[in-house]
């Protein structure tokens, strides 16, 4: 559900303190208003939670680096581009080399 929606659940039922009223009002399910419900009411927040998922190799200001490094020096060679701008990437690096391997993809594209 969007933030909206989000807020139109929560008025509704405190304005009509009928779940049912205002699934259909909204155009969502019963049970999912339920849900959302007693979601919101347990963690005290609007709110979705944060997925597990790969954390990324690289931070935001590293990526960024790369990638202007990339835009602005098309001719440099794959070693030059890593000395240069991503010393301690190393490319024998299973888990790492997935992750140059884009970024020189991406330089190769621009």
């Amino acid at each position: 559900m969007t933030n909206v929606e989000k807020g139109m659940v929560i008025a509704f039922f405190y304005c009509l303190w009928n779940i049912a009223l205002g699934a259909q009002t909204i155009g969502q399910p019963w049970s999912t208003i339920k849900s959302f419900l007693a979601r919101a009411c347990e963690r005290q927040s609007l709110d979705n939670m944060q997925r597990p998922g790969r954390p990324p190799v690289l931070r935001q200001g590293q990526r960024r680096t790369i990638i202007q490094g990339a835009k602005s020096n098309r001719k440099m060679t794959r070693s030059d581009f890593r000395d240069k701008y991503a010393p301690g990437i190393s490319l024998s690096t299973d888990n790492k080399k997935e992750t140059w391997h884009s970024c020189t993809t991406l330089s190769d594209r621009l």
